[in-house]
């Protein structure tokens, strides 16, 4: 069959700043939930992809992961896993940034 419809969300462009994109789920007895999910499919699974912002004349963004905090009990954890496969499983790597002065941690 044909290919299914594309969503993008933009905020707007400046000479100065641009816009921000962001999206929240409801506050409540307990917080909505928010999930980011990438389609199946027979020939190739759909993939998710999270960048941040190059700079030409400072510091380039960053990307944030943070568990949510509690004053009673447990506080959130972060999980990263790669996947399985019948043939070979899913390959992971975390590597600092290479820099003229000094390189990035990990």
């Amino acid at each position: 069959g044909a290919a299914g419809s594309a969503l993008t969300l933009s905020a707007g462009a400046s000479e100065a700043a641009g816009g921000a994109v962001r999206v929240t789920s409801g506050a409540g007895a307990d917080g909505g939930a928010m999930s980011v999910t990438a389609a199946s499919g027979v020939d190739l699974g759909g993939s998710v992809k999270f960048s941040s912002g190059s700079a030409s004349a400072g510091d380039a963004g960053s990307i944030d992961i943070n568990a949510g905090r509690s004053t009673v009990a447990a506080g959130g954890s972060v999980a990263l896993a790669s996947g399985s496969g019948a043939t070979t499983g899913g390959s992971m790597s975390v590597a600092g940034g290479f820099g003229d002065e000094f390189g990035g941690q990990v």
